[in-house]
């Protein structure tokens, strides 16, 4: 299911959008829609990165976890 929205962009990036869009599949609404699930993408792996730069032993912990439920 898609939705209609309105936006504004000054004449530059109009410009921009319209250029891109001519030469990407989908028009403007595909290329736009690319650069959100991009822009979602990028988040998500900053977002991770920051976990483990949080957690640094997380991998370690859970393998020394798995080993001994396993009972290795």
């Amino acid at each position: 299911m898609s939705e209609r929205l309105s936006v504004s962009f000054d004449e530059r990036t109009a410009a921009r959008v319209r250029a891109c869009a001519a030469t990407n599949r989908g028009g403007a609404s595909g290329y736009l829609a690319r650069l959100v699930r991009e822009d979602e993408l990028r988040q998500a792996g900053d977002q991770l990165a920051a976990f483990y730069t949080a957690h640094p032993s997380f991998i370690d912990d859970a393998e020394a976890e798995r080993i001994a439920a396993a009972g290795e």
